[in-house]
């Protein structure tokens, strides 16, 4: 079972108080005792504090691609 985090956002007001740190940490708890094997999120590549904050909780970049497509 993997996991997959589709999106976190916090209000530029609320940043720099660890509550996307803690909103991870939570994640990860949470699909672990759901019994996932491994969570894949994807961040911007210009996204450069989102990539620092998932490098400190141990994610990596890796060869997967996202695809999306708009519906609108």
């Amino acid at each position: 079972l993997d996991c997959i985090l589709t999106e976190i956002y916090v209000s530029p007001s609320f940043r720099g108080r660890g509550l996307a740190r803690e909103f991870l940490q939570h994640a990860q708890a949470t699909a672990r005792a759901a019994g996932a094997a491994a969570m894949s999120l994807a961040v911007r590549p210009n996204n450069t504090s989102a990539r620092q904050l998932y490098a400190t909780q141990g994610f990596e970049d890796t060869e997967r691609i996202v695809l999306s497509k708009s519906l609108s």
